[in-house]
């Protein structure tokens, strides 16, 4: 099912797509530094630690991906930027599986909160 409208909303979109990258990238960094921190929820909470620290890693992956050019134009380190270069060019070839991925562990997240998480 294709929606025509649906390629002009996204144009809309589309000069915030950076700006929204470096948010989630940000946003994954600080999730996936909570799931090392709460490590002892390995035992308590099997499923929901492992949906949590998965969807957090393919938030900061996605993020990094969106917001690229953005970081890359903060970054004034030549290095640095070259290993950015370097994780954005891997990433980029997976960049459609890591989108669908990171709408099934969203889904998975949510169920898995309700049924298994902390309480």
């Amino acid at each position: 099912m294709k929606l025509p409208e649906a390629k002009q909303y996204l144009a809309k979109l589309e000069p915030y797509q950076q700006w929204m990258g470096v948010f989630a990238a940000m946003w994954g960094a600080y999730a996936t530094v909570q799931a090392v921190i709460n490590l002892n929820w390995i035992g308590r909470y099997p499923v929901y630690w492992l949906t949590h620290t998965s969807a957090a890693l393919l938030q900061l992956s996605l993020g990094l991906l969106l917001g690229f050019t953005l970081i890359g134009k903060v970054v004034p380190n030549a290095a640095v930027k070259a290993k950015l270069a370097s994780a954005r060019f891997h990433l980029a070839r997976f960049e459609g599986q890591l989108g669908v991925a990171g709408i099934v562990v969203g889904l998975i997240l949510i169920v898995t909160f309700i049924f298994f998480g902390p309480r």
